[in-house]
């Protein structure tokens, strides 16, 4: 277990169930219960013998990406690439949208 993350004390209660969604808008270092962190794991697909906390992942994953350094000149091009094809996507989805709205229901 990593020393530096914090641990929860025995007076602290458990914290009240919260949703899926409550827990992922959680700081990583906010402490889960058991039945919590079971259930980030069910939700992410962490297989049965994954008994790490969501605080021990994340200060894995932060330790790994410090290691890569910024993404390669390729990377950040291709990124670009989809994001300026995506913009068009949703102005052509929003274009047909609009079209569908000027047109006159057709006779039932």
């Amino acid at each position: 277990m990593d020393e530096s993350l914090p641990e929860r004390q025995l007076e602290e209660p458990e914290p009240a169930g919260r949703s899926l969604e409550e827990i992922l808008a959680l700081d990583e270092l906010v402490p889960l219960s058991e039945e919590e962190e079971q259930r980030l794991r069910d939700f992410f697909g962490f297989s049965s013998s994954e008994s790490r906390t969501r605080a021990e992942r994340a200060a894995v994953a932060r330790r790994a990406s410090q290691q890569l350094g910024p993404p390669d000149e390729n990377v950040l091009a291709a990124i670009e690439q989809v994001r300026q094809a995506e913009l068009r996507s949703q102005a052509k989805r929003e274009a047909y949208m609009a079209s569908l709205e000027k047109r006159a229901p057709s006779p039932g």
